[in-house]
């Protein structure tokens, strides 16, 4: 029977849609009352250095409650446009962006192959929903590129554009490299014991000429060096 005359026909693309709003707010929910960013106190014992991606990734998002609930309820928000037809490109439209981070940062801290795989089948569940009005997109007519874009003016700006935002930031990094010192160093004696000072750490980069000292107790001094 043809769907198109069968209001209670189920259509593929309605299995889609809802199927992916039941995961979505589940992975909304888990965020605002469940345990997703939740991270063990033994591995929060660790040295920030011996954290993992996926840890070090969960503490960072779930760090702020405000960032986690912001995506919580995109999450929720964009599930549930899935599921009025009228609404579901809109509702896919706002998933798009969160989604693609997602997949992005499963992939490049680690977080694991599964949750990897979910978000990509929910990022193409969106293409697919959208596929309809991308199609139009890509047909519609597209204007001729006017004179300005095209005028040596106009290249001269954006080469301007390039050059002025690179050069800033090489100006700014101007002897934040690294030098031959930087790194952690462990203060001793001749004996090879530690000090009152057990450490020493040269910092670059954001650091320019930064020397930390940290004591036996913790404590941490600033310090300025020069090489």
């Amino acid at each position: 029977m043809n769907t198109a005359t069968n209001p209670l026909a189920i259509r593929p693309t309605a299995v889609l849609r809802w199927t992916m709003a039941l995961v979505l707010v589940l992975y909304g929910a888990g965020k605002l009352v469940g345990p997703q960013f939740q991270v063990y106190a033994s591995e929060l014992d660790r040295p920030l250095g011996d954290v993992s991606g996926a840890w070090l990734t969960f503490h960072y998002f779930g760090y702020s409650p405000v960032y986690t609930a912001l995506i919580a309820w995109v999450e929720i928000v964009g599930g549930m446009l899935l599921t009025f037809r009228r609404h579901a490109t809109l509702g896919a439209l706002i998933l798009l962006p969160v989604l693609a981070n997602i997949v992005i940062v499963d992939v490049a801290f680690g977080i694991g192959a599964g949750a990897a795989i979910v978000a990509g089948l929910l990022l193409v569940g969106c293409l697919v929903i959208m596929r309809p009005r991308l199609n139009a997109i890509w047909s519609a007519t597209v204007p001729p590129a006017t004179s300005a874009d095209s005028s040596l003016l106009a290249w001269a700006g954006r080469a301007a554009v390039l050059a002025v935002g690179f050069g800033l930031i090489l100006f700014a990094m101007r002897g934040r490299y690294p030098t031959p010192i930087s790194g952690a160093w462990l203060v001793v004696d001749g004996q090879g014991r530690l000090g009152a000072v057990e450490k020493v750490f040269f910092e670059h980069g954001r650091g320019r000429n930064l020397a930390v000292f940290r004591d036996s107790a913790g404590r941490r001094t600033q310090r300025h060096f020069e090489l």
